[in-house]
């Protein structure tokens, strides 16, 4: 029988896997759930030296479990492809970062992007979100994902998403505890480093509920080539980076990036904290107050020569049965779109049809999303 898939949660030991793998060449995905069993268990051992397995014609290996065990398993396998996604999340909470599991991790996810004629990594997708360990005293952590993506995808991508059908192509996840001197900084830093971002045009920060901490001057410093961010109105994450952006402009003279996305798929009717004011308001309100926001920096750009080309907002849709709601409700015929595009040199966008002064009230399609845009 040959094996193309594995998927799921598989009853067989884990010292046994590389002799599964190894009756199955004709492979093409590989989705393990690994044990949380401590490394030096004398049930769980990874064949060394000589004894690895071929995997021609794997697309995507995606493993979830202990660091130290899936990089075990990653060491054993060879001739993967280097278009082939590799998409690892650790299940156990990372103290430190020098000397550790996880380190080798993103060294073996490196080495596979840097291939020759390997593919080009266009968008970078940053998520964090808190929670709390499952165990009596419920520690308090957060688990942050950084992929490399081929293109930029219309829907983002979640730290905690065990996807492989999304444009990614290489990806780590991890679980941080609160007390650790491990940092989204240090973990930012350390993949910024060593993964081939030179190529990244969109930086996609749709996917952060704790605005604290992001290190905006980490990221575009080293991610030369970016023009776009993305973000979610209705998140604070979108403020922490208008005010990065607007600090920017006003201190340095600089524009970090040319275009902005708000995707507001997920603005439901829910309070949001706005440490502004020290209130809570409405998803909603949220939302759209830092679309007003975004619009008068880009007025402060265009007044020091420095516009931005576009902003745009995308799936603003009412998404049955969530309690979603629209940031534009616009009528044919009857809205005035110069009141958003007025600053900028390319236009607004709308739900993919671009309006300026060239193409008038119909607009004009324009894709930011896809291999092809």
């Amino acid at each position: 029988v040959e094996w193309y898939h594995l998927r799921g949660h598989l009853s067989i030991p884990s010292r046994d896997v590389l002799s599964a793998l190894s009756r199955c060449p004709a492979l093409e995905e590989l989705f393990l759930l690994l044990p949380d069993i401590a490394a030096t268990d004398p049930g769980i051992s990874y064949p060394s030296g000589s004894s690895t397995v071929s995997l021609k014609h794997i697309k995507v290996i995606s493993l979830e479990g202990p660091a130290i065990h899936m990089l075990c398993l990653l060491q054993a396998l060879v001739d993967v492809p280097r278009t082939a996604k590799l998409l690892l999340r650790a299940s156990d909470i990372l103290s430190r970062l020098d000397s550790s599991p996880i380190s080798s991790l993103i060294s073996h996810l490196a080495t596979h992007a840097y291939q020759v004629n390997a593919p080009v990594i266009r968008a970078l997708n940053f998520g964090r979100r808190a929670f709390r360990t499952p165990s009596s005293d419920g520690l308090p952590c957060q688990m942050i994902g950084i992929s490399g993506s081929i293109y930029n995808d219309r829907d983002p991508i979640y730290a905690n998403a065990f996807l492989a059908y999304a444009p990614m192509h290489i990806q780590c996840t991890m679980r941080i505890s609160a007390n650790s001197e491990v940092g989204t900084e240090n973990v930012a830093a350390c993949i910024l480093k060593a993964w081939p971002f030179t190529s990244v045009t969109h930086l996609d920060m749709r996917s952060i509920d704790n605005p604290y901490m992001i290190p905006w001057d980490l990221f575009f410093s080293n991610l030369p080539a970016a023009t776009t961010v993305l973000l979610s109105p209705e998140l604070l994450c979108a403020r922490s980076c208008l005010n990065y952006l607007t600090t920017q402009l006003q201190v340095y003279g600089r524009r970090p990036v040319k275009n902005i996305i708000f995707d507001s798929q997920r603005i439901q009717d829910q309070g949001v904290y706005d440490s502004t004011t020290m209130t809570y308001v409405s998803a909603e309100i949220f939302a759209r107050q830092t679309i007003v926001r975004t619009l008068a920096y880009c007025a402060e750009a265009a007044r020091a020569q420095m516009p931005l080309d576009t902003v745009e907002i995308t799936n603003d849709l009412h998404v049955w049965p969530l309690p979603t709601v629209r940031l534009l409700e616009p009528a044919d015929g009857c809205f005035d779109w110069s009141e958003l595009y007025r600053n900028l040199t390319e236009g607004f966008v709308y739900q993919g049809t671009l309006y300026n002064d060239l193409v008038g009230p119909k607009g004009t399609k324009k894709e930011s999303f896809g291999p092809d845009a």
